[in-house]
C-alpha cells in the first residue's frame, strides 16, 4: 500500500522515536489535554521537528518549510494532545479490507475533480470482499 505521504504506518513512526520517548509523551499529552479542558491555553508543538528526523520528514521539511508550500493557511505546529491520536493510526491494521488492490490516497483540503474523472463503472460501485 501507499499513500501521497509515503507514512502508512504512523504508530510505528511515533513509537520508534520520531518524538523521543513516545510514552513520555503520552503523559505529557495528557497532561496538555487535562489542562486544556480546565480553562488553559491549548500547547503546541513542531510538526516538522528541528533537526534530522529521518528521511520522510526531512523530505517533508523541504517542502513545508519552503516557498515551495503554497497553503498560507499551513503552520508548523501540531497541537500536543494529537499524538495518542497519530499514535493509534496505522493503515497496515486495515490491509487486509484492502488488498490485493493497489490503493492511492489523496487528500486536499480544496476538492479538486480531475476534468478526465469519470462516474464509476457498475463493477466499481459495489465494494469488494478481501477475505
Amino acid at each position: 500500500m501507499a499513500t501521497v505521504s509515503g507514512l502508512p504506518d504512523l504508530r510505528a513512526t511515533i513509537t520508534d522515536g520520531y518524538a523521543g520517548d513516545w510514552r513520555e509523551m503520552m503523559n505529557i499529552a495528557q497532561s496538555a489535554r487535562e489542562a486544556y479542558a480546565q480553562g488553559g491555553e491549548a500547547q503546541y508543538l513542531p510538526f516538522m521537528p528541528p533537526g534530522d528526523a529521518g528521511q520522510w520528514v526531512n523530505n517533508g521539511k523541504k517542502y513545508y518549510l519552503s516557498d515551495r508550500n503554497q497553503d498560507p493557511a499551513w503552520r508548523n505546529q501540531l497541537l500536543l494532545w494529537s499524538y495518542d491520536k497519530m499514535v493509534q493510526f496505522s493503515a497496515l491494521d486495515v490491509i487486509e479490507l484492502l488488498a490485493p488492490t493497489p490503493l492511492l490516497l489523496v487528500a486536499s483540503p480544496t476538492p479538486r475533480p480531475s476534468r478526465r474523472a469519470r462516474p464509476p463503472t457498475a463493477r466499481h460501485r459495489n465494494p469488494r470482499n478481501c477475505s
